[in-house]
């Protein structure tokens, strides 16, 4: 082995450590080597083992084996913005409660005395008051209230006056209970069961927007970390081509030592293929570079651990196409039918529609109607004569009201109703784009995978012409027409066509997962389902 080219093998161990693929299995290998050698040749011996380079592989580790729906459980089950959207739900959820206070009973008490002094006719006078009151009450749906109001009270005035001349202190007492039901109606702003529950309303509205949001974020999580699957999958693909190519240069430099011991190479002949054996090495290391950083980018995705002895991912998924149709018109149908994200649009411009709604009715001027009717008792002699008095009803009070006010200038009133008006607009205009950006989306996603499956023909094809070119070339060099720097051209040529393939394919399968995160149908694709 010659000293210029050591430190590319030793960094080169790497690739054991992320692709644990045999050296020499290339079938395209063999075949060039028996055209070479007449068939029947043996595979040779497994080459020593490289010596490691300790820190690479004390910092790289021992790949971790991965699947896909492994990785989507981990994506699911750790990803912040899921997390994030569950709790957003909850806030939604809690903002629903609070809103839903307007039903409840409200009960009230009310305590309170007084004492104050003065003159009358009769002389020096001191008053005493004590009351208690209390309601219950609730509000209708209409918007208006309805109560039960009660009270009690009592009132003592004592003055001091004289009989002849002799002083004397005059008392009078009074009980008072009253019982009375209360009803009060808006008949202009603020009347009507759109209006009264409009705050429920968008609160139920925001928790569905916040679910479609969750919804939306884990498509989001998911197709990310498909991608990042496929770009590792891509670097792997690169890595074992790379090191094939390697290989069959080491071959060629083998069979051109051998053809110089012979006498039948120019020794000037294995300087070519040296040439290129330290270029291959670099293009190896550059492409274990490559698969540590995809390895890292999913590991990030997903929440896998990073650290020293955990950096390299690695999979055993074949690249291949599988049979889809791609029907542009169904497609933008069933996005507009199940895109999160026009969901949530629809949702805003439902709120929106209920803010404008509540801010036009705030243009109106406040009119409110007030009635209130119940027994009233009254007795000098003691609160439990006064309560009789009233539960039979012997007095009955009644009264009513009718209270009206209007800002004059209606600025606060206005300006609200036009904000909301230009937020609905707003969001039409949102929603006609967003609906342009997925149909723009999904015919770049088609267009990308017809591209792609035309672009995986074409290096079919390529790959096909490449190996035979080969074969060519190395006849005429046997027969001293060509030279190893040919026949090495035509390897890069074959290496090229299969690089160019392995990333047709990977760049159909990320069209197809764009297009389904588009369409929502990502999630079910992969059997993922949010957890509760």
């Amino acid at each position: 082995m010659r000293p210029p080219f050591r430190r590319f093998l030793a960094a080169s161990a790497l690739a054991a450590l992320l692709v644990p693929t045999p050296a020499l299995a290339d079938p395209m290998f063999w075949a060039l080597r028996q055209t070479e050698e007449g068939a029947g040749s043996a595979p040779p011996p497994a080459p020593p083992p490289v010596e490691e380079d300790t820190t690479i592989s004390a910092v790289a580790g021992t790949p971790t084996e991965v699947t896909l729906p492994q990785l989507l459980q981990l994506a699911v089950r750790q990803s912040p913005s899921l997390e994030l959207a569950k709790i957003d739900i909850e806030i939604a959820e809690a903002e629903i409660e609070q809103s839903t206070a307007i039903d409840d009973w409200s009960v009230g008490a009310d305590a309170n005395a007084s004492y104050s002094t003065g003159v009358n006719n009769a002389g020096p006078s001191q008053t005493t008051r004590v009351g208690l009151s209390g309601d219950i009450s609730r509000m209708l749906p209409s918007g208006g209230t309805v109560a039960l109001h009660g009270e009690t009270g009592w009132t003592r005035i004592s003055t001091d006056t004289k009989i002849g001349d002799m002083p004397v202190t005059l008392l009078q007492s009074q009980y008072t209970d009253t019982l009375s039901a209360v009803w009060s109606q808006p008949l202009l702003r603020g009347r009507g069961r759109e209006i009264v529950r409009s705050r429920i309303a968008q609160a139920e509205i925001g928790r569905d927007a916040a679910s479609l949001a969750r919804a939306q974020a884990a498509l989001t999580a998911v197709r990310d970390v498909v991608n990042g699957y496929w770009d590792l999958v891509l670097s792997l693909r690169q890595l074992e081509i790379r090191r094939s190519s390697l290989d069959l240069a080491r071959e060629r430099l083998r069979i051109t030592n051998a053809g110089i011991k012979g006498g039948g190479v120019a020794k000037t002949e294995a300087l070519a293929v040296e040439q290129i054996i330290a270029q291959r090495e670099e293009d190896v290391l550059t492409a274990e570079l490559g698969v540590v950083q995809s390895s890292l980018d999913l590991r990030r995705l997903v929440g896998m651990e990073i650290g020293p002895g955990q950096l390299g991912l690695s999979t055993s998924t074949e690249l291949g196409l599988p049979a889809v149709e791609w029907n542009l018109d169904a497609m933008i149908a069933q996005a507009y039918a199940s895109s999160p994200e026009l969901a949530q649009l629809e949702a805003s411009g439902k709120q929106a529609e209920i803010e404008v709604e509540v801010s036009e009715n705030g243009l109106l001027p406040q009119l409110d109607l007030s009635l209130a009717i119940g027994p009233v008792g009254q007795d000098e002699n003691g609160p439990g004569k006064a309560l009789v008095n009233m539960v039979t009803f012997d007095d009955i009070a009644i009264s009513g009201g009718l209270s009206y006010s209007q800002s004059l200038g209606k600025h606060a009133a206005s300006g609200a109703a036009r904000a909301a008006r230009a937020s609905r607009l707003k969001i039409k205009i949102n929603e006609a784009d967003a609906r342009a950006q997925i149909a723009q989306a999904l015919a770049q996603a088609a267009l990308l995978a017809r591209s792609a499956e035309r672009r995986v023909e074409l290096a079919a094809t390529a790959i096909q012409l490449a190996g035979e070119n080969i074969k060519a070339e190395q006849s005429r060099f046997q027969l001293g027409k060509s030279t190893n720097f040919d026949v090495l051209q035509r390897q890069d040529e074959l290496k090229q066509a299969e690089l160019r393939q392995a990333a047709a394919i990977i760049d159909w399968h990320k069209a197809q997962t764009t297009a389904a995160a588009i369409t929502g149908t990502l999630l079910g694709d992969y059997g993922v389902s949010l957890p509760d």
